[in-house]
């Protein structure tokens, strides 16, 4: 069909240069009024309101208020980022190190709980919980007798006031009944 269509359009013209000719001003009359200026829009475009150059003192707290917050935020967000861009390694290693310090200062904690006990010396105090780490609860009363026998433990404060930081802390899991019970037992004996 299309050969058809392209025969006709042939013989209606009496030369290949006069069908470009004529295909060239159809082409111009047609595609020249889409070419000229383009016309203008219909619809005006609003215009935009001038911004406030004073505002009032509330809403320039609010906007204070909401600048922090932000700023907090972003701050927050860029904290979050900076970790999930961690290597596993790195963050194993951060790990590690906020661990170790957390351990120190429940260390630093309960050594100041429990310094008293030991007549205030706090070098004391941190060697009797080096001495009782990882011990069995029977072994840590044992110990308190051994200290109490050699003066290093004060009688007045080994019972509740030692009991009661140690046990928090899951040290001595027992109740107080038997570490009272323990350390009267052990330290008469000692006598």
């Amino acid at each position: 069909m299309l050969d058809f269509v392209k025969e006709k359009s042939r013989s209606a013209y009496k030369s290949d240069e006069h069908q470009r000719e004529c295909l060239t001003k159809l082409a111009a009359e047609l595609l020249l009024p889409m070419i000229e200026e383009p016309q203008p829009l219909q619809e005006e475009v609003p215009a935009v309101p001038a911004p406030q150059d004073v505002a009032s003192p509330n809403e320039a707290e609010s906007l204070r208020q909401q600048l922090e917050q932000a700023m907090a935020r972003i701050a927050q967000l860029e904290e979050e980022i900076s970790i999930l861009r961690k290597t596993p390694e790195e963050m194993e290693q951060s790990s590690n190190m906020e661990i170790k310090r957390l351990n120190r200062t429940i260390e630093d904690m309960l050594v100041e709980l429990i310094r008293n006990s030991f007549w205030g010396n706090e070098a004391k105090a941190r060697e009797f919980l080096k001495t009782i780490h990882k011990m069995t609860p029977e072994q840590i009363t044992q110990t308190v007798c051994e200290w109490l026998n050699k003066r290093d433990i004060s009688e007045q404060s080994c019972k509740r006031s030692l009991w009661l930081p140690l046990h928090a802390a899951g040290i001595y899991t027992c109740v107080e009944q038997n570490w009272s019970a323990a350390i009267r037992n052990g330290y008469q004996k000692k006598q």
